[in-house]
């Protein structure tokens, strides 16, 4: 029972941590100047679906670590700075 109330809380934390990335991420690449449509960023990633990046967005899911520093580098941001706050949102934001 422990194991089950443990579980869904990991899930419903793991979800959240997902939906603040990708918040982050839409804020970012609207602030990006010029102003990136979901369209361009996928295209700059060379992602064969721009609907992913709507998926990252809205936290259905994420980034993989290995792929950060290209996200980084297609949204124009320090890929440290972008790492930091995808990999530790709770220190970082």
């Amino acid at each position: 029972m422990a194991d089950s109330k443990y579980h869904t809380e990991m899930r419903e934390r793991l979800k959240s941590a997902r939906v603040g990335a990708g918040a982050y991420i839409r804020e970012v690449r609207e602030n990006h100047r010029p102003k990136l449509s979901q369209r361009e960023l996928a295209e700059k990633l060379n992602l064969p679906l721009y609907s992913f990046v709507s998926m990252v967005e809205t936290g259905a899911t994420y980034v993989r670590p290995e792929a950060l520093g290209a996200w980084a580098e297609a949204l124009g941001v320090d890929p440290q700075e972008f790492e930091r706050k995808l990999l530790w949102p709770e220190v970082f934001h």
